[in-house]
């Protein structure tokens, strides 16, 4: 796992049902849901803090698409061409927060 300040996370494998530990010791776990066309990824932290990940099967890529607080609070993430289109307040009145590419900028609409 690729950190975004570039640090890089290992994991070894626990069982045989697909779930991997991190070899520092920090509690980190991933769960692997492999599927015929998109296989799944739930990053669980020690503070009860998940991330769900959705993969390309062959490409190597993943695309974030959930995060969820252990009070509840749930952000969806959503793409379009591989590309961020908008953010999910799941939990309260689903407010969203909607991305947008115009020569070369991002503009945010609400």
């Amino acid at each position: 796992m690729l950190d975004a300040d570039g640090t890089r996370h290992y994991f070894k494998e626990t069982s045989t049902d697909n779930k991997y530990e991190d070899e520092e010791g920090t509690g980190t776990t991933i769960e692997y849901r492999p599927n015929e066309s998109v296989s799944k990824y739930l990053v669980t932290y020690k503070n009860g803090f998940t991330e769900e990940y959705t993969g390309i099967n062959g490409s190597g890529l993943s695309y974030l698409v959930y995060e969820n607080d252990t009070d509840g609070n749930t952000i969806h993430y959503q793409y379009g061409g591989g590309i961020l289109s908008y953010l999910e307040d799941k939990r309260t009145d689903g407010r969203k927060i909607t991305l947008g590419r115009d020569t070369g900028r991002v503009s945010v609409g609400s």
